[in-house]
């Protein structure tokens, strides 16, 4: 029986090297053997113009024989918009939105296997939260009122700056889509004034800020919440691969859509 292909893929490395570092036989391939599944990660960059151009590079990839995948897993980071989530608090969004097109649904098999597995996983999945919407913005929301902003104008329980337009290039695509976030900055938490000018290199520059005294406070404990939401994806993601997405047939993207 030939290996089902699953890509994961990121905006930042700093999500998915907890991951890497769990599974044993990683290696200089970009690509892991998980039993009956064949996992390649790859880093997409920040925002809508990077994910595009990268996912252009690896649609082109798999379009080849013998290369296609059998679907797509988003993980990383989020913003909370709901006061209940928590950092490291897992959400499986139910709906992509953006402020200027029409929402898109995840794939309905993987998204159900994803929520078996973060059940059993022993995660924070709070059935009230977890399975809003996810809304996809162009900047980081670094104040708790700009959070507020956008849970009461658009209903979404997280902000990032990627889900959408990876859900809409797998669409076209014909390629099942699934994202998981981990929550980093509960909806109430300030992020630092200069945390957008390093959206560039990535949360990841973290470490190198924290050399520097006057920002220890506030840094030590966004590294810490770093961490918990590190830990969360990597245990889901090895759960979910391990013994969900390669047992039985997976549906064709849900292409319908609906305006938030």
């Amino acid at each position: 029986m030939p290996k089902r292909r699953l890509a994961i893929v990121t905006p930042m490395e700093r999500e998915i090297s907890e991951v890497r570092r769990a599974v044993s036989s990683w290696d200089q391939t970009e690509q892991t053997d998980l039993n009956e599944l064949l996992v390649q990660f790859h880093v997409l960059g920040i925002g809508k113009k990077k994910v595009q151009v990268k996912l252009q590079e690896l649609l082109a990839v798999w379009d080849r024989p013998g290369q296609a995948v059998d679907g797509v897993l988003l993980v990383g980071f989020a913003g909370g918009l709901d006061p209940a989530l928590r950092p490291g608090d897992l959400v499986l969004p139910a709906r992509y939105c953006q402020p200027e097109n029409p929402s898109l649904e995840p794939d309905g098999a993987l998204r159900q296997r994803a929520i078996e597995a973060a059940q059993a996983s022993g995660l924070r999945v709070s059935h009230e939260v977890s399975h809003g919407d996810s809304l996809t913005v162009d900047r980081l929301v670094t104040t708790p009122e700009g959070k507020a902003d956008l849970a009461q104008s658009y209903g979404a329980v997280i902000v990032d700056m990627e889900d959408y337009w990876v859900a809409a290039a797998c669409a076209q695509a014909q390629i099942p889509f699934l994202a998981v976030r981990a929550v980093l900055d509960p909806a109430g938490q300030s992020l630092p004034d200069y945390l957008p000018g390093m959206a560039g290199q990535g949360l990841g520059a973290v470490g190198g800020v924290l050399a520097r005294p006057w920002h220890g406070p506030t840094l030590l404990r966004l590294a810490r919440q770093m961490r918990l939401a590190q830990q969360s994806l990597a245990r889901f993601a090895l759960a979910w691969a391990g013994s969900s997405f390669s047992h039985g047939e997976i549906a064709a993207p849900d292409q319908t859509a609906a305006r938030p």
